[in-house]
């Protein structure tokens, strides 16, 4: 017997990654006919670039002007015919094939089954559930075994067109005028997709952030606790200093996990810039902020230990940080200095090389100042750190301020290697410290205020959006009995 096609309408915004999943998931795994039609939310040049070139694909790519938020599906909708429709965000993985039954025909045959459900929606595997849409669940209702009653967000979600009264604005509201239309709402108990956007906190934290934050007239979403495991993003000036240094130690063949980073009261440390940028603090998986050489304090690492080190003295030079470098390094010091000499160390050779430019180093503490670049800015400095040192890699040329040097340990040069000795009062160190309190270490994570977040103000517009959405539900949408 053949069936109507039926239309898979998938809301695109940015993060290609995640839509060439989805859309690569549904042909493998869908026999059921469909049709598959995307519309984009005025998406970065990347995912739009993917559209065109993949439009035979496709039923249809309808492109918006600009972002409409969860109300562009409607535009979707109005463009199909079809008595059934699917709506999804476009970070689905659709639930395998069981018994030779695909996701979809297994959906439809749910609503076939159930005519009093205007929608039917998946279940995602992975972030916070509804808690209907928990198994056993002391507030899941379970319909004949199948269905798990209750209201859903966007996950592949089958409606019957003549239970969706009114224009789609968000997941929330549909439910409501599915249900006042006279239908029910729910879940196919055995649908479970996997949501990709639980990897967003670390792949695309500047959309989570910027979604986060778009809560107003007009724009409604829901809180993301998980903002807050998002990484403190580095600032320009930070990437413009740690790409001078990375730059350096890759051309020498050092890798990163050998590399520790070192400063003293500096106001643009180059530590925290290789932490974030790098994600992974060099091998260190806490992020570790040493005060050294000052007050009589050591590192807490043997002599000639660590393959690397690098070093930025933007506040001023300081003799004893840098010896302090020199004595822990096997390999090299990197280090950027305004000091315009410096004196070669027995057993090191000395090569000046191209520091930052100034004027790239003035306009990133510029960007960095501004509050309107600064969320401009956002949190790519973390989603796309690859791009921004490659940007500020190609910026060292015409310094006049900062230097930069590299000193590397001369070929058969030896160093002794003893246990690590507190410089105040010669006790052994402890891990990070002495028992007199000589090396101090400071912890936890560096205070960091958003370029941008969910307000009071915000809150109260996104609550007049749901009221005067709800009022024109139920003046639009008579109620029925089924």
């Amino acid at each position: 017997m053949s069936r109507e096609p039926v239309d898979i309408i998938i809301l695109a915004y940015n993060r290609l990654s995640h839509l060439q999943r989805m859309v690569d998931a549904i042909a493998e795994r869908t026999q059921y006919p469909h049709r598959i039609t995307i519309v984009d939310n005025a998406s970065q040049a990347d995912v739009r670039a993917w559209l065109y070139e993949q439009r035979a694909r496709f039923h249809q790519v309808i492109f918006n002007p600009k972002n409409q938020h969860l109300g562009g599906l409607q535009r979707g909708i109005e463009a199909t015919s079809g008595e059934r429709f699917i709506v999804s965000d476009a970070d689905l993985i659709p639930p395998p094939t069981i018994a030779g039954r695909c996701w979809l025909t297994r959906q439809s045959d749910l609503m076939d089954r159930h005519p009093d459900f205007g929608m039917i929606g998946c279940r995602i595997v992975g972030g916070p559930m509804p808690p209907w849409h928990i198994p056993g669940g002391a507030e899941t209702k379970l319909v004949d075994g199948e269905i798990m009653e209750g209201s859903t967000g966007v996950w592949l979600n089958l409606i019957r067109r003549p239970a969706l009264q009114v224009p789609f604005e968000s997941d929330g509201m549909t439910c409501h005028a599915i249900r006042r239309a006279g239908f029910r709402v729910g879940v196919g108990a055995d649908l479970q997709c996997d949501h990709l956007g639980d990897e967003d906190v670390w792949r695309f934290p500047d959309y989570l952030a910027r979604k986060n934050a778009q809560n107003g007239l007009g724009v409604v979403y829901a809180p993301y606790a998980h903002v807050a495991d998002v990484p403190r993003p580095p600032s320009l000036l930070e990437c413009a200093l740690a790409a001078a240094h990375l730059d350096e130690l890759e051309s020498r063949g050092i890798a990163l996990t050998e590399t520790v980073e070192l400063g003293a009261g500096t106001s643009e440390p180059v530590i925290s810039a290789v932490e974030a940028v790098l994600g992974a603090g060099l091998g260190v998986r806490e992020p570790r902020d040493w005060e050294l050489a000052v007050e009589g304090r050591r590192a807490p690492w043997s002599d000639a230990s660590v393959g690397a080190v690098s070093v930025h003295m933007g506040a001023g030079h300081d003799e004893g940080v840098l010896a302090e470098a020199l004595r822990i390094a096997a390999r090299a010091v990197v280090v950027t200095t305004p000091a315009q000499s410096l004196t070669v160390p027995a057993g090191f050779e000395l090569r000046e090389v191209r520091p930052p430019n100034d004027t790239v180093l003035s306009l990133a503490k510029v960007a960095d100042r501004s509050r309107r670049l600064r969320a401009m800015v956002g949190y790519t400095s973390l989603e796309q750190r690859t791009e921004w040192l490659g940007l500020f890699r190609h910026a060292r040329f015409g310094a006049r301020h900062l230097r930069m040097y590299v000193l590397t340990r001369a070929i058969g040069a030896s160093h002794p290697a003893p246990a690590p000795r507190c410089q105040r009062c010669n006790g052994e160190l402890r891990g990070d410290r002495c028992e007199c309190g000589a090396l101090r270490r400071r912890t936890g994570p560096r205070a960091y205020k958003p370029p941008f977040g969910r307000t009071w103000l915000g809150a109260i517009g996104a609550k007049l959006t749901q009221l005067s959405r709800a009022a024109s539900m139920f003046v639009r949408v008579r109620p029925e009995k089924r």
